[in-house]
């Protein structure tokens, strides 16, 4: 057997198990995530489960504290050592509870009585107490991540700041957004998947319960991104493959270019830069909010997310991992 006749047959078993097991056709999909969301929300959501989709100003905010994992070197050389690897660390992360239910602004201060994303001032320890910080911040001058000591503010999962306060951190709170507390929602779905990947002999049952397994947390996160596409010369083409993010770029004909890409500027930016200079707007005057309302700089529409439930996940993850590397008499050398 060929290798391509290798992959097809993979993938027509892949075809027949995913239908055979959730009555879903794979090519309605064009997405793997997509595929495992559709998996989730027609077999294993809870009735009742209150997972609420999310979008406009709220969405964008609570985004800001929607972080990956940590990667790190601080040792660039070791003669021995240990390494852990942490099993299925998303997976096991869904089991934890989850925000869900509507979003509440509120100005709650005590930690205790709060189950959602807390915004403030948040103080690393110095070196003495806690050797490696862990709480992440983007700069917004330079939009680089980093762990660092200090001061400084963002919103941050609550659940996540509790567990850093037993380190050391402190926080000053401003305000909050308060969920309900969503226990179990992605229980029936990782215990069923895990163990297939655990224990299941055939291969194709594995990679598929691993995929799907994965694939769904990063779903529930996913970002509304404007792309373009327009025919264009070569020229023209190369341009702007130097000032954008180009996803598609095929050759149509003489001279002619199909690109798609993602403009890194939004429109509303350059709405509003290009009103400046066809108006001459001095650089000091200040936007009233009915003129940003009309450049529309608060526009509500937008693709609707849970990203409030994909930023718990990825802070649980970060949360299971964080013990190890403070361990005493074990200095971490590679964190990622």
């Amino acid at each position: 057997m060929s290798d391509l006749e290798g992959l097809l047959e993979a993938i027509l078993k892949f075809s027949d198990s995913i239908f055979n097991k959730y009555k879903l056709n794979i090519t309605k999909f064009q997405t793997l995530p997509s595929l495992a969301l559709a998996t989730y929300c027609s077999n294993y959501m809870p009735e009742n489960s209150k997972i609420k989709m999310i979008k406009g100003e709220i969405e964008k905010e609570i985004r800001s504290s929607y972080y990956g994992g940590n990667v790190d070197v601080f040792i660039n050389k070791i003669d021995e050592g240990f390494y852990y690897d942490v099993n299925s660390q998303y997976p096991k992360a869904m089991l934890n509870d989850m925000p869900v239910g509507n979003p509440v602004l509120s100005l709650e201060k005590n930690l205790d009585n709060i189950f959602g994303f807390v915004y403030g001032e948040i103080i690393c320890p110095d070196e003495s107490i806690l050797k490696v910080p862990y709480i992440q911040y983007k700069d917004p001058e330079t939009n680089l991540n980093s762990c660092p000591r200090g001061k400084f503010k963002r919103l941050i999962f609550s659940q996540e700041i509790k567990y850093a306060l037993k380190f050391g951190y402190k926080i000053n709170i401003e305000y909050s957004y308060i969920f309900e507390r969503g226990r179990n929602i992605f229980k029936a779905f990782v215990d069923y998947h895990y163990e297939i990947k655990k224990n299941n002999v055939d291969w194709v049952q594995k990679a598929i319960a691993k995929l799907i397994l994965n694939a769904l947390y990063g779903r529930l996160g996913m970002k509304e991104i404007n792309s373009v596409i327009e025919i264009v010369e070569l020229k023209d083409a190369k341009e702007l493959d130097k000032t954008n993010n180009v996803s598609i770029f095929s050759k149509l004909g003489k001279n002619k270019y199909l690109v798609k890409y993602s403009e890194n500027l939004p429109q509303n930016i350059k709405k509003l830069l290009n009103k400046k200079q066809s108006e001459s707007i001095p650089a000091n005057k200040a936007l009233i909010r009915a003129e940003l309302k009309e450049l529309g700089l608060f526009k509500k529409r937008g693709a609707p997310s849970a990203v409030h439930i994909a930023s718990a996940i990825a802070a649980y993850a970060r949360m299971s991992i964080n013990d190890y590397k403070n361990i005493p008499g074990n200095p971490c050398w590679l964190f990622q």
